[in-house]
């Protein structure tokens, strides 16, 4: 399951890992008009949603697990479910402006070396 956080407008959605959840979230996404996605980096759980959303035009930024777990710690945020995990990697990305992150722009592929970011939300 995929739980994910639209920060801007306090949404929390849950969708399934597979080809119809995902078409399902990015086609929510679009309509939500979301500008870039921002995931956790979870040792290759994240691919497929990371190509279908690459092949949809997103903007896609891969974070480093342990840069949100200092966060979460940093704002002590103890509690750990896929929920709230969601909103946190959400927080994160608007707080930090996701400096240091992997970004993965449309129309390249997902295994090319991707460039560093420090750009704003």
């Amino acid at each position: 399951m995929l739980d994910v956080y639209i920060h801007e407008r306090d949404i929390h959605l849950h969708v399934s890992n597979d080809a119809e959840g995902i078409r399902k979230l990015l086609g929510r996404l679009n309509r939500y008009q979301v500008q870039r996605i921002v995931v956790e980096a979870t040792g290759r759980l994240e691919r497929e949603v990371v190509s279908a959303a690459l092949e949809k035009g997103f903007l896609i930024i891969v974070v480093n697990p342990l840069h949100v777990q200092c966060y979460a710690g940093a704002i002590g945020l103890l509690a750990k479910t896929d929920k709230l995990d969601a909103k946190l990697i959400a927080q994160y990305a608007a707080m930090i402006k996701t400096r240091s992150t992997r970004q993965i722009r449309p129309g390249t592929k997902e295994n090319q070396r991707p460039t560093r970011s420090s750009s704003a939300h």
